[in-house]
C-alpha cells in the first residue's frame, strides 16, 4: 500500500512538473517573437519621448486647477466652469484600456502617434477656443490623446528594457508622471499669473511636436514584433485587425465610466442627488458594469479565435491582480484629490495668488519623487513583499492627508505645519505610484498587457 501510495504521489509531481514546463514552453513560443533589443541611445531618445509624453498628458491634468478663475472671467460660463476640468478626465481615463488594447492589433507605434497628434492639435483648438461650450468639447478630445500618451508609455517600458533593468527605468516613469501633476497647478498659477490662460494649451504644441519626433525615430515600425514574424497582429489585414476588436466590451467599458462620472459631476449641482437623472445615470453606469464582467466572464466563450475580451474576467478573478487594481484606485484617487483641491483651498481659506497656491504644494511635489526611488528600491532590490510595501505608503498618505485636514480657518495666514504634512503624504504617494508599476510583472500575463497597461514580457 504504501508503495502504491509513493508510486502515485510520484506520478502526480511528475504530472505537475509536465504541465508547469508545458506552461513555459508555451510561454517562451508565444513570446519569441517579441523584442528587447532597444539599447544604446535609441533606448535613452525613447526613455526621454515617454516622459516627455509622461510629462504633457499628466501635466494637463492638473495645470488648470489653478486658471479656472481666469478661464471664466474670460469665457463666462461659471456654472459649467468644473467641466473644464471633468472633460478632460473623463475621456483620459475612458480610454485608458481601450487604446492599450488597440495598441494589440494596430501596434504601439501606430496607436501612439495617433494619440500624440490628437493631443497637439486639439491643445492648439484650447488655445483658440472662444466661448465655453467649445473649451469644454476640445478639452475631451484632448483627454483622449492625454490619456492614449499614458497607457501607451506604460505598455511600451516592459517590452523596451529587459526585466533587470525594469524597476530603474519604471520609477525614472513613475516618478515623472507623479511630479508633472504635482507641478501642474504651479504652472497654471504663473501662466495665470504672468500672461493669458491660453498658453496653458499652447504650450503643449511645440512641446508635443519634440515628442513626436524623438518617438517616431525611436521606436521601430514593428516593435515589439520582428519584421519579418507573420503572426504577428501588426502584420494582419486591415478587415482581420477590425475583426479582432470587442466592441461590445469597449463600449461597455466606456458607457460605464462616463456615466458614473457624469452622475458624480452632476449630482448635488445642477441636478439633486435623489433626482431621476442622477439615480438614472448611477443605475445605467451599475448596469454597464455588470454587463462589461459578465461579457468577459461569460459571453467572451462565445468569440471566436481571432476576437480579444477588452477586460479578461483572468484580471478580477485573480486575488493579487485585483488588489493590485484597488491599491491604485485608492491612491490615485487621494492624490488627484489633493492636487486639484488644495491650490483651491489654499486660494479661498489663505486669500493666496494662483501662482502662491501652486508653491504650496512645492513640499509634496519634491517628496514624490524620493518616495518613488524607496519603492524601487524595497521591491527590486530588497525583495521586499509588495503588500508590506503598500502598507507603509498608505500609512504615510492616511497620515499625512489625515494631519492636513486639521482645522485652519483659525490663522491668518499658511501655517508652516502644513508643509510637514504634504511632506509625509508626498512621500507615501510615491511609494504607492512607483511601487504598482514595479509590481505589476507579478498580477498579469502576457496576454493581457494591453488591458493591464503595464506589464513586462518575461518570463516569471
Amino acid at each position: 500500500m504504501q508503495h502504491e501510495a509513493d508510486l502515485e504521489l510520484a506520478s502526480e509531481k511528475t504530472a505537475t512538473a509536465h504541465l508547469q514546463s508545458t506552461k513555459t514552453a508555451n510561454r517562451s513560443d508565444r513570446n519569441q517573437h517579441l523584442r528587447f533589443a532597444i539599447e544604446g541611445q535609441r533606448l535613452y531618445i525613447l526613455v526621454l519621448s515617454l516622459c516627455l509624453c509622461l510629462f504633457l498628458s499628466t501635466l494637463e491634468s492638473t495645470v488648470v486647477g489653478t486658471a479656472l478663475v481666469a478661464i471664466t472671467d474670460d469665457l463666462q460660463g461659471f456654472d459649467i466652469s468644473s467641466w473644464i476640468v471633468t472633460s478632460y478626465l473623463l475621456t483620459y481615463t475612458g480610454f485608458l484600456t481601450v487604446l492599450a488594447k488597440m495598441s494589440d492589433t494596430f501596434g504601439r507605434r501606430n496607436v501612439m502617434i495617433l494619440c500624440m497628434i490628437l493631443f497637439i492639435v486639439f491643445s492648439i483648438a484650447c488655445g483658440v477656443a472662444k466661448t465655453m461650450l467649445q473649451l469644454i468639447v476640445f478639452r475631451a478630445f484632448q483627454g483622449i490623446g492625454g490619456g492614449g500618451m499614458y497607457t501607451m508609455a506604460f505598455v511600451i517600458l516592459p517590452e523596451m528594457v529587459p526585466p533587470s533593468k525594469y524597476a530603474a527605468y519604471s520609477g525614472i516613469i513613475a516618478g515623472v508622471a507623479a511630479l508633472s501633476s504635482l507641478l501642474g497647478p504651479i504652472f497654471g498659477g504663473v501662466i495665470s499669473n504672468s500672461g493669458t490662460w491660453v498658453w496653458i494649451f499652447l504650450f503643449n504644441a511645440p512641446a508635443g511636436i519634440v515628442a513626436l519626433i524623438l518617438f517616431y525615430f525611436a521606436l521601430p515600425a514593428h516593435f515589439p514584433y520582428e519584421r519579418d514574424d507573420a503572426d504577428a497582429p501588426i502584420n494582419l489585414q486591415l478587415a482581420q485587425k477590425v475583426r479582432r476588436i470587442d466592441f461590445v466590451g469597449l463600449f461597455l467599458i466606456l458607457s460605464s465610466s462616463f456615466l458614473l462620472v457624469a452622475a458624480i459631476q452632476e449630482g448635488g449641482i445642477a441636478h439633486p442627488w435623489g433626482s431621476g437623472v442622477v439615480l438614472s445615470l448611477l443605475v445605467l453606469s451599475f448596469l454597464s458594469m455588470v454587463g462589461l464582467v459578465a461579457w468577459g466572464k461569460y459571453f467572451a466563450r462565445r468569440l471566436t479565435i481571432a476576437q480579444e475580451v477588452v477586460l479578461p474576467c483572468t484580471i478580477l478573478s485573480d486575488h493579487y491582480a485585483l488588489g493590485l487594481l484597488l491599491v491604485c484606485f485608492f491612491t490615485g484617487l487621494g492624490f488627484i484629490t489633493c492636487v486639484i483641491t488644495l491650490p483651491q483651498h489654499f486660494q479661498v481659506v489663505f486669500h493666496d495668488s494662483p501662482a502662491t497656491a501652486g508653491y504650496r504644494l512645492l513640499a509634496m511635489t519634491l517628496i514624490v519623487p524620493f518616495g518613488s526611488a524607496a519603492a524601487g528600491l524595497a521591491l527590486q532590490n530588497l525583495h521586499s513583499p509588495p503588500l508590506y510595501v503598500f502598507l507603509i505608503g498608505f500609512a504615510f498618505i492616511i497620515l499625512g492627508t489625515g494631519l492636513s485636514t486639521m482645522t485652519t480657518h483659525v490663522f491668518d495666514r499658511f501655517p508652516a505645519y502644513q508643509y510637514a504634512f504634504q511632506t509625509i503624504m508626498g512621500f507615501g504617494f510615491g511609494i504607492n505610484l512607483a511601487g504598482a508599476v514595479v509590481a505589476a510583472p507579478l498580477a498579469f500575463s502576457p496576454q493581457d498587457l494591453g488591458s493591464c497597461l503595464r506589464l513586462p514580457l518575461s518570463d516569471k
